[in-house]
């Protein structure tokens, strides 16, 4: 006898695919403009498979919102939403129309190699640019890694570096160390940047060089040795010096 005075509801008004990612989204819409006379008691969100529209929720939603949770990356996908009332079910919302399942940004680009721009007996600073492409989102900080002579693999020494510079701290006299830099955003990290030009701290050291014209000239230079560095037939590394 109630049906005779009510009509199902209308459809729902702007239904939206929101925060799509690889494996998920967040489908929203509005209530009918006509409630068909009676109180909505729930909606039923449907999704398209071939030509056929199947259910995905078995019992009514009671807001205007349903988290989807479980959906196949790269895959296409369609939604409609109907709205129900004492009478029945009303008539479906205009779809989302097909979207593919993917998320809308992708790790950064790897940073250029980092630079050691100065080592010491127990630090070593390192600075690098920030990589060409952000992949979509924001850079949210930098993984440093590194690794010694004697190492097969990089490990990682640091992590959530927010600047583009950074002083590693418990190095070893005479070690040789090597670093690389890795880009992290909302998708995860980067592949990692190239490896930094090996660097190792050398004690000062003390020479005579031996003239032509039968001089010496004695230098003292106190130097941070690098791997790479040019020296002498005499053993002694270029450097800046004053005559005396």
């Amino acid at each position: 006898m109630l049906n005779s005075f009510i009509d199902p509801p209308g459809p729902p008004r702007h239904l939206k695919a929101n925060d799509v990612t690889k494996s998920s989204c967040v489908l929203t819409w509005e209530p009918p403009e006509f409630d068909g006379g009676s109180v909505i008691t729930g909606y039923y969100v449907e999704k398209r498979s071939g030509t056929r529209w199947i259910k995905v929720n078995k019992k009514p939603v009671k807001g205007c919102k349903l988290d989807i949770d479980d959906l196949v990356e790269g895959s296409d996908c369609e939604f409609r939403v109907v709205a129900e009332n004492a009478a029945g079910i009303g008539r479906p919302s205009d779809s989302t129309g097909r979207f593919q399942v993917k998320d809308p940004f992708t790790t950064p680009s790897r940073p250029d190699a980092p630079q050691v721009t100065e080592i010491t007996k127990e630090t070593a600073t390192l600075s690098w640019q920030p990589p060409n492409k952000d992949g979509g989102s924001p850079i949210t900080g930098y993984i440093i890694e590194m690794k010694t002579n004697s190492d097969i693999k990089f490990k990682k020494v640091s992590e959530n570096i927010t600047e583009t510079s950074f002083t590693m701290k418990g190095l070893k006299e005479g070690t040789s160390y090597e670093f690389r830099v890795q880009a992290v955003n909302k998708a995860g990290a980067s592949q990692p940047s190239k490896p930094s030009a090996p660097a190792k701290y050398g004690e000062s050291v003390k020479c005579i060089l031996t003239l032509t014209t039968n001089y010496s000239l004695l230098i003292c230079v106190s130097v941070r040795v690098q791997c790479g560095c040019t020296v002498c037939t005499h053993g002694c590394v270029y450097a800046t010096f004053s005559y005396c």
